[in-house]
């Protein structure tokens, strides 16, 4: 089971914090939570696969349509922390397909959704590859997530 994540104030410290949700129940109690600036996630939908798409936005990137090299992709995520005065996350975030780095053209907020990031990734030319390499994004091995992402050679 994996642990649930929302989003918090971006001020909120880090830390164990408690929530009590209030209702009309007699039966509240507090929940034990807790906060991390970051905590790096693909929006994946429960399906474990990261919810990846062409630039055009046409389609997604599936088995059946699988993204090429030199074509940048999008990648939407969440738990990338605080951004400066331009939207973009800190300096130093970074991708990369298995261990071959990658092109990140952006990496900011998402344009018209609160609460999720939007990174654009250029695909390289990997020599001989597994067809659904590994793509991780974030700062270091604590502050990163992974996902697969199919390729077309």
């Amino acid at each position: 089971m994996r642990p649930a994540g929302f989003p918090v104030p971006w001020d909120l410290p880090e830390g164990p914090c408690q929530v009590i949700v209030t209702s009309d129940s007699p039966f509240e109690h507090g929940i034990d939570l807790e906060v991390r600036q970051y905590d790096s996630r693909f929006l994946d939908y429960g399906t474990g696969v990261g919810l990846l798409y062409h630039s055009d936005f046409d389609s997604d990137i599936s088995q059946g349509n699988p993204a090429r090299a030199g074509e940048v992709i999008v990648a939407y995520m969440t738990g990338l922390g605080p951004v400066d005065n331009n939207g973009l996350v800190s300096a130093g975030f970074q991708c990369r397909f298995d261990v071959t780095p990658v092109e990140v053209l952006y990496a900011g907020l998402a344009p018209q959704f609160l609460g999720f990031y939007q990174v654009n990734i250029r695909v390289p030319v990997l020599g001989p590859v597994d067809l659904a390499p590994s793509l991780s994004c974030g700062w270091d091995v604590t502050r990163q997530a992974a996902t697969r992402v199919w390729l077309k050679n």
